[in-house]
């Protein structure tokens, strides 16, 4: 706390009138008017200002507004030898706390301190509270990225307006005209990988060659993230659509590749598979370009993964049955967190094969699918008008009411409670 009084006698005589180290006050600096008082307040950035209303040079109305301008935090407390309603009108105005009459009351001065070093402590309480709270965030915010980029890319998010609303809160610098193209990266034998290293190696040397790659496109403006284990996903964009021109992509690429087999092949025996899809003009439109490149890789892997080989041999036959298991997968565990990896364990197939599988037999993307079954399930729920809007949430696998309200309205055209009421 700092004091500021004019009177010589008000500042010793409040010095000595309170033990202030029992109220956990320290007075850090005492000033004879308002001039010399914004001066300290700089330097010492008190919590608590105790000061005369009238003074010379600089009164405490103005000091006030200095005081508020300059160390916003620091709380005013005003000493008045009279009330006179228009100046107190003014003083409120540029925010003090509160106000003493003179003769100053010990007693009145204690109640006044102890309320504003409150008023203190709870406003320092919730900054840090909010602090370590904006700190978990941005802990957070590379791995809320990932996960935005991989339901961008997987069809999960088509929206235009919810696109470029997470791109914003998620510090996402892909700009919102031009033309984009997704690239897919894979180890070619990523099953004797497995047999070879433990889980810990394996994902150092998926962080090895996140590296890798990151620094082989240096400069190009790229995103880069691990879609699945030792499977990567580049986003290129270009402002000016003419120069994406594939072929030189290609070679641009196949330069990376060389690049990085000759890191992973001299450590592991590993190689790696490209594969560049289309242009599109949209950011929606990401996950056709990611599922071309898909199919791009596909067609080496086949030749490389054993679950691979053997989904390659037996497609024509069994695609189907592939198909109508997840298809039945999905219908009965909806309410589930069902993720890509957890149904490709489902059905022996490694996670880019049912993606692509699913995409040709059935015309539609995997969470688009499960999306619609949710969604069917929701307005059956509704419909019986029993639970709340949270419970149904809950039961079709969501645990975002707000997520859950906009998706039901993007594929119904009524907010839920709308569709309960009809």
């Amino acid at each position: 706390m700092m004091i500021v009084d004019d009177e010589p006698r008000t500042l010793d005589g409040i010095r000595r009138c309170l033990q202030w180290n029992e109220l956990n006050i320290r007075i850090v600096a005492q000033a004879s008017n308002g001039r010399d008082a914004i001066n300290l307040a700089g330097q010492l950035n008190p919590d608590i200002v105790l000061t005369d209303i009238r003074m010379p040079i600089i009164d405490g109305i103005a000091l006030s507004k200095m005081l508020k301008k300059n160390v916003p935090q620091t709380k005013v407390i005003f000493i008045t030898g009279y009330m006179d309603s228009v100046y107190m009108k003014s003083a409120f105005k540029v925010g003090i706390v509160d106000y003493i009459l003179k003769p100053i009351d010990i007693q009145e001065l204690e109640h006044t301190i102890r309320k504003t070093a409150e008023i203190c402590l709870l406003e320092k309480m919730e900054e840090q509270r909010l602090a370590e709270l904006e700190s978990r965030l941005r802990e957070s915010l590379p791995l809320m990225q990932k996960e935005f980029l991989e339901m961008l890319v997987l069809g999960e998010i088509g929206v235009q307006e919810d696109i470029l609303e997470r791109l914003e809160s998620l510090e996402l610098d892909i700009p919102q005209i031009g033309s984009y193209l997704a690239v897919s990266i894979h180890l070619d034998d990523n099953t004797s990988l497995k047999k070879q290293y433990s889980a810990l190696d394996i994902q150092r040397l998926s962080k090895r060659l996140l590296r890798e790659i990151k620094a082989g496109l240096d400069g190009s403006g790229s995103i880069v993230f691990e879609l699945y284990e030792c499977q990567f996903v580049v986003l290129l964009h270009e402002s000016e659509p003419d120069k994406i021109r594939e072929e030189h992509l290609t070679e641009k690429f196949k330069a990376l590749a060389i690049d990085i087999q000759s890191v992973f092949h001299e450590t592991m025996r590993q190689s790696v598979t490209i594969g560049i899809g289309h242009r599109v003009d949209r950011l929606e439109d990401l996950k056709d370009s990611y599922y071309t490149a898909l199919h791009e890789v596909n067609q080496k892997l086949s030749l490389y993964e054993e679950d691979s080989s053997l989904y390659a041999a037996r497609q024509g036959s069994n695609s189907y049955k592939v198909v109508e298991r997840l298809k039945s997968i999905m219908h009965e565990r909806f309410a589930e967190n069902l993720s890509i990896e957890l149904l490709a364990n489902e059905v022996f197939v490694s996670p880019p094969h049912i993606c692509l599988l699913f995409k040709k037999v059935t015309g539609e993307t995997i969470n688009g699918y499960l999306t619609r079954i949710r969604i069917e399930e929701a307005k059956r729920l509704l419909t019986q008008g029993t639970k709340k809007l949270f419970e149904v949430c809950l039961e079709v696998g969501y645990t975002d009411p707000k997520y859950f309200s906009k998706l039901f309205k993007k594929h119904t055209g009524m907010n839920p409670s709308d569709f309960k009421r009809v």
